[in-house]
């Protein structure tokens, strides 16, 4: 009993680090831009700018970087809401150590992702979703800034003044641009040897809606029903820690809404008419067994 309960618990491990692989990939960017400017090319040449949610991911990250990683130029913030361990230490003996250091430990660098602050002074993901406090209770709290990682620290910087390498995500989903209803998008999936996108984390919600963005309905349906008085996802799952349009998770809605949609705009999950038409997203289902 033990050993199968111990199976199961290892190849539903081992589905949710693959799903997340289908969902995406990150890419390491090693060119030095503002965050501005990491995110508009992102969006030219990949998806978005990169999201994470647990240290496990960052540090994931960090760990690809660092076998491409090259020497870079040191550039100066002039930053006046600079980190008090940064400074601007003009000996050149010191400089040298400093780089040596650096090319000694290449996971001490700092790389823009896809997290800012806007002008009401909330944390979001580029791609429109509010950061969940559930994940990051302690993100910095300085006015009009991005942030920056490295291996040991979360760093707000300036949006517009500071240059780093960044990370991109690259989307493998497919956005369907064709308004069906629910069932009628599960089909469609299927004829393209697909399925209607499951969300196993809320880093894979903030890739749905940055993949969702160019979407032409203000809902995209995703693999999500009310199924045996619960929300399931079409992998079987269960829904747990996502934001609703209705505030928590709907208990006993309407017949007619038993199908979940995803708002892009909002950054949240819905519960909606089956029978109302949007675009929807599949992906590439694996079985490991």
């Amino acid at each position: 009993m033990e050993k199968t309960a111990l199976r199961f618990l290892i190849l539903t491990v081992l589905f949710q680090v693959a799903l997340c692989a289908f969902i995406g990939l990150n890419v390491y960017v090693d060119q030095k831009r503002t965050w501005s400017e990491a995110r508009q090319h992102c969006r030219e040449h990949y998806t978005d700018l990169a999201s994470f949610n647990t240290q496990e991911e960052v540090t994931a990250l960090l760990a690809l970087a660092e076998k491409g990683v090259v020497d870079q130029d040191e550039d100066e913030d002039n930053d006046e809401d600079e980190d008090s361990d940064e400074d601007n230490d003009e000996d050149k003996g010191k400089e040298k150590d400093n780089d040596k250091a650096q090319q000694e430990d290449k996971g001490l660098f700092d790389t823009w992702v896809g997290l800012y602050k806007n002008t009401d002074d909330t944390w979001k993901w580029s791609g429109g979703k509010n950061v969940s406090l559930y994940y990051w209770p302690k993100l910095p709290h300085k006015k009009k800034t991005c942030l920056a990682i490295n291996a040991t620290h979360l760093k707000a910087k300036k949006c517009e003044t500071t240059k780093f390498p960044f990370w991109c995500f690259q989307s493998h989903l497919v956005l369907v641009k064709e308004n069906k209803t629910w069932e009628e998008a599960m089909e469609h999936c299927h004829h393209l040897d697909k399925e209607l996108l499951s969300l196993p984390s809320e880093t894979a919600l903030v890739q749905a809606l940055q993949t969702s963005r160019i979407a032409q309905t203000d809902r995209v349906w995703i693999g999500l029903r009310y199924l045996a008085h619960t929300w399931l996802w079409m992998d079987g799952s269960t829904v747990e820690d996502m934001a609703w349009s209705q505030g928590a998770t709907p208990q006993c809605p309407a017949w007619s809404h038993h199908c979940g949609a995803l708002s892009p705009g909002a950054g949240q999950l819905d519960s909606w008419d089956c029978a109302d038409k949007f675009n929807f997203l599949c992906y590439s289902n694996v079985n490991f067994l």
